[in-house]
C-alpha cells in the first residue's frame, strides 16, 4: 500500500472540474471515473481515544495512530485497483491521506 500525504493527496483529490465541482482521480491510473465502495472505520491505537466504528460506517482495520479514522474505499471503472480517502483525526485537527492499492475492505 502507498500512502499519500500533504500536497500529494490534495493534487489526487483535485482532478477535473466537472460541473463546477471538484472531482476526486485515481491515484493508479488518473482516471476520474471513481465510485465509492465502501465507508469505515479504521480502528485507532489508543483503547480511551479510538472508537470502534463511527456512525454509519463498519470496521475496516486500524491505525497505527492514537485516533480512529474514517475511510472510504473507492474503485475505478479504468484499473482493477482500489483507493482509499482517509480522514485522520490528529489532536484536533483533520488529516487528509490517500492509500493507494488497498484492498476492497467489503466482502
Amino acid at each position: 500500500m502507498i500512502v499519500h500525504h500533504g500536497k500529494e493527496a490534495v493534487a489526487l483529490l483535485s482532478g477535473q472540474i466537472l460541473m463546477s465541482e471538484a472531482n476526486l482521480v485515481c491515484p493508479n491510473c488518473r482516471s476520474d471515473y471513481t465510485h465509492v465502495h465502501h465507508v469505515g472505520t479504521l480502528v485507532g491505537s489508543d483503547e480511551h481515544e479510538a472508537v470502534m466504528a463511527y456512525d454509519g460506517t463498519t470496521l475496516s482495520g486500524a491505525t497505527p495512530q492514537r485516533r480512529s479514522a474514517v475511510e472510504i474505499v473507492f474503485s475505478c471503472e479504468n484499473c482493477p485497483e482500489y483507493f482509499a480517502l482517509v480522514i485522520q483525526q490528529s489532536k484536533g485537527n483533520n488529516l487528509v491521506e490517500v492509500h493507494q492499492n488497498v484492498d476492497s475492505r467489503s466482502e
